[in-house]
């Protein structure tokens, strides 16, 4: 099954404010950025403190009277790296002009965040699709299939371009807010401790190089679910590690379809913008180790 869309290509267009695009069905003609980012935030938004007070709106599910949408202000993203991806996931779909699949308005946070968990195969096709319509390039490089398993390697190339296309500079001014606000008051300590716990795994040397093997061939053995064995991994790991089995997953994931050196240069990106003060502190530590 489809994993883990990347940490760092969703950090790419985190940046970024504004109402969510919440329907089911595509504009037409097909937008790009600001589409992406709608569709991402709105499923963001369902991970996050609400606060009145915020300068960052999004409109996403809310629990008032019974489940419905609504524009609220919201900061301190709480949810995981899967979250981000069905969030971009879902951006991506509806900034390419296409359909989530199936149709169903008005469409909620919640229904969008379980299909694309889930790698609701329908809605996979439409991001493989989306991302060659705003990209240019592929997204997926390689499929094996094993034991009705599907493992994916990635398009190195791809996903550069992506976030070439996607990345808002602190200096942006989408939705009516400066970017850098936007990943202060949202992103900012959630992007932190992802990169922390990042380097804590890069610096076991040798590490993702001899797992990274053992993932691979345990995806495909048709045993149990691949996140058993990122669980098992984080809680023998301990530490900032502790508490990111799905982080871990996508290291070992890019390390062995290598795309990692990619990812990592994003995040630097990432940091380097937006956080000077943790890229400083990091530098050192978060380069990607040999993908061989």
């Amino acid at each position: 099954m489809k994993r883990t869309v990347l940490l760092a290509l969703s950090l790419a267009v985190t940046a970024a404010a504004g109402r969510a695009d919440t329907s089911a069905t595509a504009p037409r003609p097909p937008v790009s950025r600001d589409a992406v980012l709608g569709g991402l935030l709105y499923l963001v938004g369902t991970a996050a403190d609400p606060d009145e007070s915020s300068p960052v709106k999004a409109e996403t599910t809310v629990w008032q009277n019974g489940e419905k949408n609504a524009t609220i202000g919201i900061k301190n993203y709480q949810g995981s790296v899967t979250m981000l991806r069905g969030g971009l996931s879902y951006g991506l779909i509806r900034g390419a002009g296409l359909d989530v699949v199936p149709p169903q308005k008005p469409e909620s946070a919640y229904r969008v965040a379980n299909l694309f968990a889930m790698s609701d195969p329908p809605n996979v096709a439409r991001v493989d699709e989306a991302f060659k319509v705003l990209t240019g390039s592929p997204l997926i490089k390689k499929r094996v299939t094993k034991n009705d398993r599907v493992l994916v390697s990635y398009d190195a190339a791809g996903l550069q371009s992506a976030f070439d296309k996607l990345y808002v500079q602190p200096s942006g001014n989408i939705g009516g807010v400066r970017a850098s606000v936007v990943y202060e008051t949202l992103f900012k300590a959630f992007v932190r401790r992802e990169a922390e716990a990042t380097c804590a795994l890069l610096g076991k040397k040798g590490f993702l190089a001899q797992e990274s093997k053992k993932f691979v061939a345990r995806s495909l053995d048709g045993k149990d679910e691949i996140t058993t064995y990122q669980y098992e991994l984080a809680s023998k790991l301990g530490g900032p590690l502790a508490e990111e089995p799905r982080l871990i997953g996508t290291l070992l994931r890019r390390q062995a379809d290598g795309t990692l050196p990619v990812i990592i240069k994003m995040m630097r990106t990432v940091l380097r913008d937006y956080d000077p003060e943790t890229f400083k502190r990091l530098d050192a530590q978060l380069k990607a180790p040999p993908t061989s």
